[in-house]
């Protein structure tokens, strides 16, 4: 029996507005990420779809639940799907990373 997996990644983040690394720590999507993840429901709507994963962390639940909503889906929350935690980088912009922790060669 063949098994089809769709990888989603969350729609625009408070954290990708900003340009701040989030890893775990845990934002909101901006109006543009919730636009995104209803498109994503509308685009993914025909496909037969048994389940729904999703970290547990807002930016990529709040992305799966328009398509849960429309297929009347509950979605499986597991901190294991979520992205690495980033430690000093955690919630710094990009450019304070660069200027704090890149070297020069």
């Amino acid at each position: 029996m063949a098994c089809n997996v769709i990888f989603v990644r969350h729609g625009q983040s408070e954290g990708n507005l900003l340009r701040v690394f989030l890893g775990h720590t845990d934002r909101n999507l901006t109006q543009l990420g919730e636009i995104q993840a209803k498109k994503t429901a509308e685009f993914l709507k025909d496909r037969k779809i048994d389940r729904i994963y999703s970290s547990d962390l807002k930016r990529a639940f709040n992305t799966a639940k328009p398509l849960a909503d429309l297929k009347g889906i509950d979605i499986i929350k597991t901190e294991e799907l979520r992205e690495i935690f980033a430690g000093y980088w955690e919630n710094i912009s990009i450019n304070d990373i660069k200027e704090k922790y890149v070297q020069s060669y």
